[in-house]
C-alpha cells in the first residue's frame, strides 16, 4: 500500500484532557466524562486511553459499558483490582491486567501502598465478547529492542529499545488501525517525532518502521 495512502493524527501530551483531584491525576487522550474535544472521538475500537496517577491509598471507581476488553498496565508500583464478580487480583509493572465482559462491569483500582503514587495506563476497547474474563499475563522488557505481547490473544506490543535502534511492525489485520503510544524517552514512528506520554493513530498502514531516539525508549503499539 503506498505510503501517501496512510492516515495520521498525533496526540500531543500536553494537549490531552485532564482531571486532577487531591487523590488522582488522569490524562485523557480521548473524549471521556467532562473532557469533550471535536477530534478527539474514539479511534477504531479503542474508546479510553487514559494516563492514571493515585494516590497512595486512593480507590478509583470504574464502570466499563458491555462488551468492553479492560487493559490496565501498572508503569510505576503496582494495582489492586477488584469487580463487582468478585474478582481480586494484584498487578505489578511488567504484568497486564486484561478484562472481558459481555455486560457492563462495574470496578475498583486501588493503590495499596501506604505513601507511593502508583501510574498506571487504562485502556478500554469496543469488541464483542461472551465471557467475563480476567487474566494477567506477564511480560519482560529485558533483553531489548523487540517488540513483545501484553495480552494472551490479542495484537497488543510493548518494547524498550536502546537510542538509535530500529524496528518494524507488521499488522496482522492492515484493515485495522494502528495506535501508537510512547510511554518513555522519544521515537521516529513512520518518520512522525513522539517524545514521552504523545500518541500517533494510523490507517491504512500495512506495517510499522521506527526509530528510538533515546536510550531506554519504550513504546505501546496496539492495532485496534
Amino acid at each position: 500500500m503506498k505510503q501517501e495512502s496512510v492516515e495520521a493524527q498525533i496526540y500531543l501530551a500536553n494537549q490531552r484532557g485532564l482531571t486532577e483531584l487531591d487523590w488522582l491525576r488522569s490524562w485523557q487522550v480521548f473524549n471521556f466524562g467532562p473532557y469533550q474535544v471535536e477530534d478527539r472521538q474514539p479511534f477504531g475500537n479503542l474508546r479510553v486511553f487514559n494516563d492514571d496517577t493515585l494516590q497512595a491509598g486512593a480507590r478509583l471507581r470504574m464502570q466499563a459499558e458491555e462488551n468492553t476488553r479492560v487493559l490496565i498496565l501498572p508503569l510505576v508500583g503496582g494495582i489492586e483490582y477488584t469487580d463487582e464478580r468478585g474478582s481480586h487480583a494484584f498487578v505489578a509493572a511488567g504484568q497486564t491486567l486484561e478484562v472481558t465482559t459481555p455486560d457492563s462491569l462495574s470496578y475498583e483500582i486501588i493503590n495499596p501502598y501506604a505513601e507511593e503514587l502508583i501510574n498506571f495506563l487504562q485502556i478500554w476497547i469496543d469488541q464483542e465478547t461472551d465471557a467475563y474474563q480476567v487474566t494477567s499475563p506477564s511480560f519482560e522488557l529485558s533483553p531489548g529492542n523487540q517488540l513483545v505481547p501484553i495480552s494472551q490473544n490479542q495484537p497488543y506490543y510493548i518494547g524498550q529499545y536502546d537510542g538509535r535502534a530500529e524496528g518494524q511492525y507488521m499488522l496482522t489485520d492492515s484493515a485495522k488501525g494502528v495506535f501508537i503510544f510512547c510511554i518513555e524517552g522519544a521515537f521516529e514512528m513512520q518518520n512522525r517525532l513522539l517524545e514521552s506520554r504523545d500518541g500517533l493513530a494510523l490507517k491504512h498502514a500495512d506495517s510499522i518502521e521506527f526509530e528510538a531516539l533515546s536510550a531506554g525508549a519504550i513504546g505501546l503499539i496496539m492495532e485496534v
